[in-house]
């Protein structure tokens, strides 16, 4: 089946790609002809290929004259990134997927997985952290080092670096203040304002003047630039542009300084230019190799480093655990399943009446649908739609239907079992179906959160 899918691109224009299998195989760019004009011609056009075993991205044309313009790769068997034709040398790795080498460096880790050192160019990088597996430091081995604090939920509200600061606060996971404190004076407040794209608007008050930027994201949530209007309020401007390689390196524009979106910066996901590393909530990201620091804490999958399944081009992670809608999708699954043993303890056990068991299994049926259902929906929307918002709303849709059709069903049979029964048995039953529906409910609050 050949899939198309139109999304919002750099500037407001928009990308057109298909598939056989439903990966981007393209990306046009466009750029506007005349400043506040609806007017739009070609800037370039990004071309991608990917493993034909499973689905890895191994080449991408990026078609903007810059160096490497075309840019391959290629992976082991646990899918381990062994060849970079932008960064040519060799990448090791030992049998447990963690980075011992790489052309840039060397690197060890502790026993779970988290990074100690990266040694480059005669330069050690030594790594702390807690009993959770966050970490709280970074920095050369002596002398001063970084210091990040977190809260109860691992989402990072201080950093401590030389010279500053800096204090985050969060509306659930989305960043909306962020004060730095600088030790030369003139500290900075930023107020995020967030909507359906995710961070629409950035307000910045230094020394008592505020002034407003509005982020413009490609087709990955990478910010690519700001617009802003001066303090007369009677011009508009362009800043802080950048391109970026398909991992999250920037190809051109500004390397450091400016907001500190950078790559999936619309998910409120942040660079800390003092490491390199895109702090992703959960796990710290390293564009410069496409992999994490730190191995996932819930080790789903044959990879526990990888980013987004090594395809950036279509998937993204939101929080550094990659794929929670299929976790929800499982964890709904086996309630189902829980329920069905459940009914069939009590019809060998019990002379349990025939309209309990009949409507437990009822409930068990539609549980396990719902949960076959959540997880369809999670695999085919990383799939086709790298874009979080557009997943979220459809997820929402199709959930709402399902709920919709099986509270229908279900509350005249679990009326009528309370009229039949009334029993221990069965009200034992019902309680069972009412806790798998307040899991799944608080399960999909989460996501939505």
């Amino acid at each position: 089946m050949i899939s198309n899918f139109m999304c919002e691109a750099i500037k407001g224009a928009t990308a057109a790609y298909a598939h056989p299998l439903g990966l981007k195989t393209s990306t046009t760019f466009l750029s506007r002809l005349n400043q506040g004009q609806a007017n739009w011609s070609v800037d370039r056009t990004e071309n991608y290929a990917y493993d034909a075993d499973f689905d890895y991205l191994t080449s991408v044309d990026y078609n903007d004259g810059l160096a490497n313009e075309v840019q391959s790769w290629s992976y082991d068997a646990a899918g381990n990134r062994v060849s970079d034709s932008a960064k040519p040398g060799t990448w090791t790795y030992d049998n447990l997927n963690r980075m011992s080498g790489s052309p840039m460096a060397s690197y060890t880790h502790d026993a779970v997985g988290n990074r100690l050192t990266k040694v480059s160019g005669g330069n050690t990088t030594s790594y702390s952290w807690d009993a959770v597996n966050r970490m709280i430091e970074a920095g050369p081995v002596s002398g001063s080092r970084n210091s990040y604090k977190y809260r109860a939920d691992g989402m990072r509200v201080r950093k401590e670096i030389p010279g500053l600061v800096e204090k985050v606060y969060y509306d659930g996971q989305m960043p909306v203040e962020t004060f730095e404190d600088f030790s030369t004076g003139n500290d900075k407040l930023t107020r995020n304002f967030v909507g359906a794209r995710g961070i629409e608007m950035m307000e910045t008050t230094v020394s008592g003047v505020t002034t407003q930027a509005y982020p413009l994201y490609d087709t990955h949530g990478n910010m690519v630039a700001t617009l802003s209007k001066n303090t007369a309020g009677t011009s508009w401007s362009l800043g802080n542009e950048r391109s970026y390689d398909v991992w999250g390196s920037v190809r051109s524009g500004v390397t450091t300084g400016g907001p500190k979106g950078r790559y999936v910066a619309n998910l409120g996901h942040v660079q800390d230019d003092e490491s390199g590393l895109n702090y992703m909530r959960a796990r710290y990201y390293e564009p410069e190799t496409g992999r994490f620091v730190s191995q996932d804490a819930a080790k789903i999958g044959h990879n526990w480093f990888s980013y987004a399944d090594n395809l950036p081009t279509v998937k993204i992670d939101q929080t550094g655990r990659y794929s929670h809608w299929f976790y929800a999708g499982a964890a709904v699954y086996t309630l189902g399943i829980l329920q069905s043993l459940f009914a069939g303890a009590l019809l060998i056990i019990n002379n349990t009446p025939t309209g309990v068991i009949e409507a437990i299994k009822a409930a068990s049926i539609a549980v396990i649908l719902i949960g076959l259902g959540v997880s369809l929906i999670s695999i085919g929307v990383s799939q086709e739609n790298e874009n979080l918002n557009a997943s979220v709303a459809i997820g929402g849709v199709l959930i709402e239907v399902l709920f919709a059709n099986l509270i229908k069903q279900i509350t005249p049979m679990a009326i009528e079992t309370a009229m039949i029964g009334k029993t221990h048995t069965a009200k034992a039953g019902l309680a069972l179906f009412a806790y798998s529906l307040l899991c799944f409910g608080y399960l999909v609050s989460m996501e939505f959160d």
